[in-house]
């Protein structure tokens, strides 16, 4: 739903200028961009119609979620601690959340902090995916044994096709972080 706020004279309408003191209006979508701002009032129907056009962008646009499970499955150990040297898994989840896009040759790519190497492949082609519907990715990686202790991080970013409101060909894309923690503590040692 798309933000619309007004004049409160709180410091945040200093991100919003307009050549004036204050905006008067500024509409915010679902991308939480500013799409429209101004100094001074427009009558209900102009409002109405501002509305309406965010609306439709909502409407057309892709809503692709992206949920991650870490699996410790080339863990050496087994105490599900991951050390220098250890593997591990990401299986993500796609899922075409949209009102009433499908999204057109959807591709995941991995990148990883340094100190590990995706040894499966780092892009997935996930396809077309349909208005609600779910694919799934793994993406497998093994630890340096010199690996930087403390958080590992992982980015996905994920992109697609769709077809937009002017039936126009748009990109989507997005990108979606996590982190495991990387130590050489053992289950029940030290804590």
């Amino acid at each position: 739903m798309p933000l619309i706020t007004d004049d409160t004279g709180m410091p945040m309408f200093g991100l919003f200028h307009t050549e004036n003191l204050l905006p008067s209006a500024v509409y915010i979508d679902h991308t939480m961009t500013v799409h429209y701002k101004q100094a001074g009032h427009d009558n209900e129907s102009t409002i109405n119609g501002r509305i309406q056009d965010m609306l439709n962008s909502l409407y057309g646009a892709p809503i692709l979620t992206t949920n991650s499970e870490i699996s410790m499955d080339n863990e050496l150990d087994n105490d599900g601690v991951l050390n220098p040297g250890e593997g591990f898994s990401v299986i993500y989840t796609f899922t075409n959340n949209s009102f009433e896009t499908d999204a057109i040759n959807a591709m995941a790519t991995l990148s990883i902090d340094s100190g590990g190497n995706i040894i499966s492949d780092e892009n997935i082609e996930i396809g077309d995916l349909t208005l609600g519907e779910t694919a799934y990715g793994e993406f497998s990686i093994l630890l340096d044994n010199s690996v930087p202790f403390g958080d590992f991080n992982i980015h996905l970013y994920l992109t697609a096709d769709y077809i937009n409101n002017f039936g126009e060909l748009a990109e989507y894309s997005k990108e979606v972080s996590t982190s495991i923690n990387v130590s050489l503590n053992q289950a029940g040692f030290p804590v």
